[in-house]
């Protein structure tokens, strides 16, 4: 099993991230996801000084933008391209850069140009599945007409959002089959009010059943750091993974 768990910088200090990277390190250093979802802190933020924690992870992705910043009462989706979001992506790109990502993570309702995005992020280009709110970028059909406007696009297989649109997890083996060959990480979390962990939600242990191929790295987008029993989370999940493929 290749687990690990995303990391946002919103509202962090540079002392409460680089302790966060230390704590999923001691957990496993296969795979993290640096999630920049929101625009709040990227321009100052001194992400070199994250380099070498970063670097001891074999499986790096980066989660762009969705939303403008930290102000959830007043926040304005983004949408692909935009010219406010231009100084943010010359940062980020150079932090993608510098830390070695494997993919970018970008939503495919997000996006108008997609020819803009295969030439902005190249072949380190993903889309992810959408959830149930969203009204494209959720079901086989939507992306497959993505992934026709953007050949070389990798795929990041969401099933805590699938699981918004599917509670019987049953549609997981479509997608799968539908893109297995630009499988590139899996999203993973409890549902909770949004994403969260299966220690705290045991009952939606359900949603791992769309963990199709247990070899491809998985990125736990639920885990709070506050929770502090990252160890606790990951073996629970590995528990789980092993009891499907016996």
């Amino acid at each position: 099993m290749k687990l690990g768990f995303n990391l946002s910088i919103e509202r962090k200090t540079l002392e409460q991230v680089q302790a966060e990277i230390f704590e999923y390190q001691k957990v496993s250093t296969d795979v993290i996801e640096l999630s920049l979802t929101s625009l709040s802190g990227i321009l100052e933020f001194p992400f070199e000084k994250t380099y070498e924690a970063f670097s001891r992870f074999k499986y790096k992705s980066l989660h762009l933008p969705v939303v403008t910043g930290d102000d959830r009462s007043n926040n304005e989706f983004l949408i692909y391209p935009n010219r406010k979001v231009e100084p943010y992506l010359k940062i980020i790109k150079k932090v993608a850069q510098d830390i070695g990502i494997n993919s970018y993570v970008l939503h495919p309702d997000q996006v108008v140009d997609f020819e803009w995005a295969s030439s902005e992020f190249g072949d380190l280009l993903g889309f992810e599945n959408m959830d149930n709110k969203k009204k494209y970028g959720k079901t086989v059909k939507d992306l497959d007409s993505v992934f026709k406007k953007c050949p070389m696009a990798k795929f990041i297989f969401d099933v805590n959002h699938l699981y918004t649109n599917d509670n019987s997890m049953n549609s997981a083996q479509s997608f799968f089959d539908a893109f297995r060959d630009r499988l590139t990480h899996y999203h993973i979390s409890a549902l909770g009010a949004q994403h969260d962990s299966f220690t705290k939600y045991p009952d939606e242990i359900v949603i791992l059943n769309g963990i199709i191929e247990t070899n491809i790295p998985m990125v736990h987008e639920g885990y709070k750091p506050e929770y502090g029993n990252a160890r606790e989370e990951y073996e629970l999940i590995g528990q789980e993974i092993r009891k499907r493929v016996q």
